[in-house]
């Protein structure tokens, strides 16, 4: 009887081993994996639950995007001469680098280094028996429009996982890194510290809207990272706590599931999973980004470049439009403007897998600032004259009817502009090949004598440090003080309060207003 009972136990629990996970299972050079991910609708499904030969069912997770993740060869992800130009590795560069890594792929998710672009990151990994470690990381910070390439050591390693993997492993490993972008020119010093802890918590099958899987181990990580920004006036210091839950089957290179969340007061509230996928026809979803943020012209070369970021999903190829009739089709460009002012960029994107194929496209304002005002569109109105603010040398003006489909008005090629007529009027202006017009503006011409209303009324001293005087027949009654973008900015003769610049002041009277020009020293 003992015997049958022995034999029925073993029976039933035939099935039930534990899978070792080996370093010899993960991901080789020229592997690739096609991620479908979902960052909606997961926070109601418990991700956390876990034990012994247990079942995890996600069947019912939507897909909402895709990725492909690469593992490549270290030496052709384009940090090679970088680093060892930074680690003084001239003539025995090959065998060092070789030596370091034998494994990258790119980072997705990367870092943020104040308001820089950082693109291009790429993870540079060493894959042995014992672990698998992130030693180095590479990118592309751009500068002015240029992509500087740069490399950063890890001081001690990020220790991603150990191996063998078995189930109730638990260990924690702490690795760090110091980016010092002075040596670049800007001055900021970026230092990351990382604590990741991981715990092989669970085995048994899963279940995701792909496929089952028989053996599965499950692991729980927990990072915790402080990130510490230095400038030249403050430090910021960030603490950030990610957990993720990861799904291992010895048959794939990578977690065939994972799940990434925080711990919000002792619960996890999952933001995005990811499992292994076939490619599907999935709506594109276009949008973008771009640095600098708040670009301003530059007047020393009459141009600002901008970098742009393709932050879309689910597509194959993209095109960007910047107004000029010709198409770029890189991922993330530089495009250098040669205006300031609203410029329109349009991006469209294809998925090619569908058919027919879908796209999306969106079209987001750049505004390039005009920091010194030198191509404003303001102008002035007074009693006897309209007055475009601009006067940067080399300017020229075309008045136009508002009231006659913007036609332009023969003759009226000057700075200032005195209609024979009431009506709405607006100036084009062309300064260095780049071309706006001003909003329209109203004229309501008054008497004749206020068009002698300018030599009635005089302003002093001019230019002025301060305070102004008026020497004038007429009785003032208004008094307003407009910046050189046509803002007012004051009511009174007093500029001392106002930095040094060009202003205009407008005082009326009873018959008619003047606009006075006014340096402020």
């Amino acid at each position: 009887m003992k015997k049958i009972t022995l034999l029925l136990l073993l029976l039933a629990n035939v099935g039930l081993a534990q899978i070792t996970y080996q370093s010899s299972d993960f991901a080789q050079i020229g592997d690739n994996y096609i991620m479908s991910r979902i960052n909606t609708g997961i926070q109601t499904t418990d991700f956390t639950i876990t034990g012994e030969n247990f079942d995890w069912d996600f069947s019912a997770l939507s897909v909402t995007s895709q990725e492909t993740v690469s593992w490549d060869d270290p030496n052709n992800s384009g940090y090679k001469t970088t680093w060892c130009l930074t680690n003084g590795y001239v003539f025995n560069c090959n065998a060092e680098f070789n030596n370091a890594f034998n494994l990258a792929t790119q980072v997705v998710d990367g870092i943020e280094i104040q308001d820089y672009g950082v693109t291009n990151l790429v993870a540079h990994y060493m894959l042995d028996s014992a672990a698998l470690q992130n030693k180095m990381l590479g990118a592309s910070l751009t500068i002015a429009g240029i992509a500087i390439p740069f490399t950063v050591d890890f001081e001690n390693p990020d220790v991603v996982y150990e191996f063998p993997m078995n189930y109730s492993d638990v260990y924690t490993n702490n690795g760090n890194f110091e980016l010092d972008l002075n040596t670049l020119g800007i001055p900021i010093l970026y230092t990351s510290e990382i604590e990741r802890t991981n715990d092989v918590e669970g085995w048994g099958s899963l279940v995701t809207p792909y496929d089952t899987y028989s053996d599965v181990l499950k692991m729980k990580t927990t990072v915790i990272q402080n990130d510490t920004v230095v400038t030249e006036t403050e430090t910021i210091p960030t603490t950030r706590t990610t957990i993720t839950y990861s799904w291992f089957d010895a048959n794939y290179g990578v977690p065939v599931m994972q799940v990434i969340g925080e711990d919000v007061a002792g619960t996890f509230v999952p933001t995005s999973a990811s499992y292994i996928d076939v490619e599907q026809c999935l709506d594109p979803n276009a949008f973008f980004s771009y640095y600098p943020v708040a670009p301003e012209f530059d007047y020393e070369t009459n141009s600002v470049a901008v970098t742009f970021f393709n932050v879309s999903n689910n597509y194959d190829s993209v095109s960007w439009d910047f107004g000029d009739g010709t198409p770029i089709t890189e991922n993330n460009p530089t495009y250098t403007f040669e205006c300031p002012g609203v410029h329109q960029v349009i991006l469209t994107i294809t998925n090619e897998f569908c058919d027919p194929n879908l796209e999306d496209s969106i079209t987001l304002p750049v505004v390039i600032s005009d920091p010194d005002g030198l191509y404003t569109n303001a102008v002035t109105v007074d009693a006897t004259s309209l007055t475009a603010v601009r006067d940067t040398e080399g300017t020229s003006y075309q008045w136009v009817d508002c009231d006659n489909d913007n036609t332009a008005i023969e003759g009226e090629t000057s700075q200032v502009f005195m209609p024979s007529e009431d009506g709405t009027y607006a100036v084009i202006l062309t300064t260095n090949g780049c071309t706006s017009m001003s909003a329209c503006y109203t004229f309501e011409s008054l008497s004749v004598s206020s068009y002698h209303l300018d030599d009635q009324i005089k302003l002093y001293p001019n230019p002025t440090t301060g305070m102004l005087q008026v020497i004038s027949k007429e009785t003032i009654s208004q008094i307003q003080v407009f910046d050189v973008l046509g803002k007012q900015i004051g009511s009174s003769l007093n500029l001392s309060k106002h930095p040094s610049g060009i202003y205009f002041v407008k005082l009326t009277s009873q018959t008619g207003s003047v606009t006075k020009k006014i340096i402020k020293l």
